[in-house]
């Protein structure tokens, strides 16, 4: 059997530097010659997947070589904890104001004794950056980022990465990346309900609100756990 997929263009590099798959392409061509189509989000209820049988053997994602090298090099001198930082997700999502802080709620994040944080922010959150400054070293990224490789490569250079309900949360947990993710209260299926931990990805901690659109509690929660760090991840023995 061979698996081909057909879809956005910035996870073409990706997935091909991850073996995922036998062939790919963009949507803005045709897709490979195929027998049979589905739906990626239909392939857990297609496979009957529950929760004893989650495929949560991580990483089964991986950037390009010559990417990790590059982002390894240009972040290999930063000091102390490497925390990537998201605060926003695309305005695309319907909740999308429901489940993005914005950089203001999650600044105490950013002052945090020995860590540097890097900014992962893309798009229209960077707006935000006009009005805030991170209240510590950091680093901004953001506008370097070129695709879903580039963003991945740039996680696998860090100690851990920070984000609400995105794509680079998940990006983290496929990478086996250490992924604190701030959830709103109304948190998407994905995430369940009550837990502080993810069957999907093995190295997440979740940080829900306990009052709807209060992001005061679970960011003092994750700022506190941040600080107890106190030395870069790969270093530990």
């Amino acid at each position: 059997m061979r698996v081909v997929f057909h879809g956005p263009e910035g996870l073409l590099d990706l997935f091909r530097a991850s073996e995922l798959v036998d062939d790919l392409s963009g949507l803005d061509g045709p897709p490979p010659a195929h027998d049979v189509q589905i739906p990626i989000m239909s392939l857990i209820h297609r496979m009957g997947t529950d929760l004893d049988s989650v495929p949560a053997a991580v990483p089964y994602l991986r950037a390009p070589d010559t990417a990790v090298r590059r982002w390894a090099d240009r972040l290999g001198g930063l000091t102390g904890v490497k925390a990537g930082l998201v605060w926003h997700g695309s305005v695309a999502f319907p909740y999308h104001h429901q489940r993005s802080p914005g950089l203001e709620a999650v600044l105490p994040l950013t002052g945090v004794s020995g860590v540097t944080t890097v900014l992962l922010q893309v798009a229209n959150g960077r707006a935000d950056l006009e009005r805030h400054t991170p209240l510590g070293p950091f680093l901004d990224l953001g506008t370097q980022l070129r695709d879903f490789a580039d963003t991945a490569a740039a996680i696998q250079a860090l100690d851990i990465v920070i984000s609400p309900c995105t794509a680079v949360a998940h990006l983290a947990g496929a990478l086996g990346k250490p992924v604190a993710v701030l959830l709103d209260q109304g948190a998407e299926w994905r995430w369940m309900c009550g837990r502080v931990d993810s069957p999907w990805y093995p190295t997440a901690r979740l940080y829900r609100q306990a009052v709807f659109g209060d992001w005061t509690e679970p960011v003092e929660r994750l700022r506190r756990d941040l600080a107890a760090l106190k030395e870069p991840l790969q270093d530990r023995p």
